[in-house]
């Protein structure tokens, strides 16, 4: 039998938080355009990116919807640079309503639902914050380490393992490999395979 999955919606940041403590596998809201919800409360640029963290900190996915019809115009001028940022950043999946928007989101973004990729590069500058606010060595911010460990990955060794390799133990304090750690675990599963990864 399928697993069934919860998908709750959220029209703040406070429910969202709410409905992720309890339980939610998902949550659906909308942001500053092309949701049907236009005069309501939606989330701002920065209310999306906590919730996207909150989410994701705590097991759930954090969908966005894009479900109007949109102009031609719209579609060519304005749908990349909205959806951009949140794509850059984790937003899980989009709820679409016009096919128009959804050919144009799949030959933009054809790897929505795949986001370690992006994960990766987000990862990079999650330590580069670390290391500018002298919580870690530059050490770590190896970008060579970290092709290093996506060649691992490619040849079968787990994400946590090839991660320690490329990057964790250019710090040789083991305080710093701990926070380098923690910096890693918030956006790549220790156990994640080449498979996952590569597709």
């Amino acid at each position: 039998m399928e697993k069934l999955e919860l998908l709750a919606p959220a029209g703040s940041l406070t429910t969202l938080k709410a409905v992720v403590n309890a339980g939610a596998d998902a949550v659906y809201l909308g942001g500053e355009m092309f949701g049907a919800r236009a005069y309501a409360n939606n989330f701002t640029k920065e209310e999306l990116f906590a919730g996207i963290d909150y989410g994701h900190r705590h097991g759930s996915r954090v969908i966005l919807a894009v479900n109007t019809l949109l102009k031609e115009e719209e579609i060519k001028d304005q749908l990349y640079d909205y959806i951009l940022p949140y794509y850059e950043y984790g937003i899980d999946a989009l709820i679409v309503q016009d096919l128009g928007v959804m050919d144009f989101l799949h030959a933009q973004f054809p790897d929505l639902a795949a986001k370690y990729v992006h994960q990766f590069a987000l990862l990079f500058l999650d330590l580069q914050k670390k290391c500018d606010s002298a919580e870690i060595s530059t050490k770590a911010l190896d970008l060579r380490g970290m092709l290093d460990a996506l060649r691992l990955i490619r040849r079968g060794v787990a994400a946590g393992a090839a991660l320690d390799m490329g990057i964790t133990n250019k710090a040789f304090d083991s305080y710093e490999q701990g926070l380098i750690r923690d910096v890693i675990a918030a956006r790549i599963p220790a156990q994640l395979t080449a498979e996952k990864l590569f597709g």
